[in-house]
């Protein structure tokens, strides 16, 4: 019998290189993971009301081990109740989660929603304690909240910078958690996914068609390359909120504790 639930999900951290891992996995033929990135079934205000056959039927007729990736599951701050939910449907998953500095994360989801036009605060009104920035930074924060339900060793972390720079060695290990072969073509470990670098500002016209119920369901299933020669196209380069080195300082202040705390998960 075809096991229709997932064995596997990468839960976070958003800006982090979840969606690289999602591409990368997806392109070893001894896995599946859904073209859509983000099922996000597991939140309650979001597709858990679609219940559970909406969520099997993009996994049950697939005879290999398969995983999604939603890394807004790890913002507790926001949607409460994922694990509890989660540990109630898959008391044995296996679950992924990549981190960065945490400043760095912060950082780089200020410029996510500032290029999207849905930040229009400056970096310094916006990174402040309890916003979305810095609680989704708390890494030992969010997977306390995990922990509660699945043991240690059913949690994998990664680095982020591991990924980037170490890759064939990562996604070893990646394989050897989940229990496949490590089948992955050059071509596909070459490539990265999301960069800084190739930021665009979005313009009216494009907030307007990707928040639309059709721009939604394009954007999940266009493939990346499409989406990157269609912002070059239609939208202009942006220019980047510098992160001042005061700012940054403070912002190691405030999540040095919670990231002691994390650090001692991952010996």
């Amino acid at each position: 019998m075809i096991n229709q639930f997932p064995d596997f999900i990468i839960i976070g951290a958003m800006k982090s290189g979840t969606t690289s891992l999602h591409y990368y996995l997806r392109n070893n033929s001894n896995l599946f993971l859904p073209l859509v990135k983000e099922l996000n079934y597991f939140i309650e205000e979001w597709n858990y009301k679609k219940g559970i056959d909406w969520y099997t039927s993009h996994f049950h007729k697939i005879d290999i081990p398969k995983g999604e990736a939603s890394p807004d599951y790890t913002k507790a701050h926001i949607f409460e109740g994922v694990p509890e939910r989660m540990y109630k449907l898959l008391p044995e998953i296996k679950l992924i989660y990549l981190y960065r500095d945490p400043v760095e994360r912060a950082y780089s989801h200020y410029l996510h929603l500032y290029a999207t036009g849905f930040e229009k605060r400056s970096i310094k009104e916006a990174m402040v304690p309890g916003s979305d920035y810095i609680l989704t930074s708390k890494y030992y924060w969010q997977i306390r909240k995990f922990l509660e339900f699945y043991k240690r060793e059913q949690l994998l972390f990664i680095d982020s910078s591991r990924l980037r720079n170490d890759r064939k060695k990562v996604m070893k290990e990646i394989c050897d958690f989940i229990g496949v072969k490590n089948d992955f073509k050059e071509k596909v470990l070459n490539k990265e996914l999301h960069l800084s670098k190739d930021k665009t500002k979005r313009s009216k016209l494009n907030k307007l068609i990707f928040n639309s119920s059709v721009g939604i369901y394009l954007k999940k299933r266009t493939p990346e390359s499409m989406k990157k020669i269609y912002r070059n196209i239609s939208e202009n380069k942006m220019g980047v909120p510098v992160l001042d080195e005061h700012l940054k300082k403070e912002l190691y202040s405030i999540l040095e504790e919670d990231y002691a705390k994390f650090e001692e998960l991952l010996v």
